[in-house]
């Protein structure tokens, strides 16, 4: 039974590779972007070119439904533009993105109003993105209380009022990375007075020359779960004598720890 099972799943997927080796002449063409593919197809596909890391912006409409639950696009050469057709994907539960190169097609209001479309985001992974502000960062607080993976890596354009905002909405973060922000103790001090200070595990904050010597005891006294620690290349950490905490003996407790 179970091998006529394995076989009957063999065949369904190899049913499917056959259907999309069949369309993936007329991909460039103008109608397949209007193309509507059966929902599981849909899925196999957008999981084929994700691996693949072939997905493109005239795809992103074809692979992605109102039911898709992730939108991997961080490792494929996505743009800006792309990100206006995950707004029907209301049921997002992960989605990652990175900018590319010269790429001017992403505006705040319009990433505001995309990122209004999801209220059960799960994972969300911005990299490069300067349009990432104070005001969008609330806003995805404010809808996505149950965030628990936040990683902002060179989003450059927003700092405290951001994570002001996160401190008072999502109650659950585990892992965030702020590296290269505009973040400084103040915000800091906002994590560390909100319930998600007693569940973050993993904190990256490199790069952050804004960041203050301060930011170190902060986050060895008032993050009790705290394992892996970042804070690589932040000026005024580096040069200030007082950064090594009295507390210092929660480093014993990290796996990682990266204080330079």
């Amino acid at each position: 039974m179970n091998e006529q099972r394995c076989s009957g799943g063999r065949e369904v997927h190899l049913l499917k590779d056959i259907c999309l080796d069949a369309l993936a002449g007329f991909t460039e063409v103008e109608w397949f972007r209007h193309f509507v593919l059966p929902r599981s197809l849909a899925d196999y596909y957008y999981t084929r070119l994700q691996r693949r890391r072939l997905l493109k912006d005239h795809l992103v409409p074809v692979v992605l439904h109102a039911k898709s639950i992730e939108a991997d696009l961080a490792e494929s050469p996505v743009t800006g533009a792309a990100l206006v057709h995950i707004r029907k994907c209301t049921q997002l539960e992960k989605l990652t993105f990175s900018s590319v190169p010269l790429d001017d097609s992403l505006c705040e209001t319009s990433l505001l109003e995309t990122v209004r479309c999801f209220h059960n985001l799960r994972w969300l992974e911005l990299t490069g993105v300067s349009t990432v502000t104070d005001s969008v960062l609330a806003a995805i607080a404010e809808q996505n209380k149950l965030l628990t993976i936040l990683k902002l890596n060179e989003c450059a354009n927003f700092g405290d009022k951001g994570l002001k905002a996160l401190g008072q909405n999502c109650h659950f973060l585990k892992c965030v990375d702020f590296s290269s922000t505009q973040i400084t103790t103040r915000g800091l001090d906002a994590l560390a007075n909100s319930p998600c200070s007693l569940t973050i595990e993993e904190f990256l904050a490199n790069r952050c020359r804004k960041l203050e010597a301060e930011a170190v005891e902060i986050l060895m006294t008032n993050f009790p779960s705290l394992r892996i620690l970042s804070l690589e290349d932040c000026r005024q950490i580096l040069f200030a004598p007082e950064a090594v905490p009295v507390r210092m003996e929660r480093k014993g407790q990290l796996s990682w720890f990266i204080f330079c």
